[in-house]
């Protein structure tokens, strides 16, 4: 099996043609360095119609990462047995409410909403200090699998990267 992916920025690009291409939409990228990893941001303008008081943009983040939460399911035990993915909560934090969050694999892409996120409430603190949300593997959509159902039909990868 082959790697498709290897950080956010590589992923981010490959995020940004599937969204022209099969869904229309426009998004420009945006780097959005952290402590440790790399993540990026794809900003979609959502157009002129949009009233003064709300958002005129939405956020695509998306995280790369090598393995899933996979004690998940013991430190949420109504999940139990499943793996699960996590992100800092400095982060969710500071994206807007309409924000799609992709987690990247190395072979897979899964989306989930900031306000998905937030109603799983699975939160809990490294080490006790740094505050990281948590969501179960069901939760999230697959967008991009290698290997699964959704394995490229279109051959997306192949043509764009």
């Amino acid at each position: 099996m082959t790697t498709h992916f290897y950080n956010a920025k590589q992923a981010s690009e490959f995020i940004k043609r599937v969204l022209e291409v099969r869904h229309k939409i426009i998004v420009r990228l945006h780097h959005n360095p952290t402590e440790k990893s790399l993540h990026m941001n794809l900003i979609e303008e959502l157009g002129d119609n949009i009233p003064d008081n709300l958002v005129k943009t939405r956020t695509h983040h998306v995280k790369f990462t090598k393995r899933h939460y996979e004690t998940f399911g013991f430190k949420f035990p109504k999940w139990s047995g499943e793996e699960g993915e996590s992100i800092n909560k400095e982060i969710i934090d500071v994206l807007p409410e309409n924000s799609i969050i992709y987690f990247v694999m190395p072979d897979s892409i899964w989306t989930i909403t900031r306000k998905d996120i937030l109603e799983y409430n699975c939160l809990w603190y490294i080490k006790d200090v740094k505050p990281v949300y948590s969501v179960p593997l069901s939760a999230l959509k697959e967008f991009y699998n290698q290997t699964g159902e959704n394995s490229d039909p279109f051959g997306l990868y192949e043509v764009f990267l």
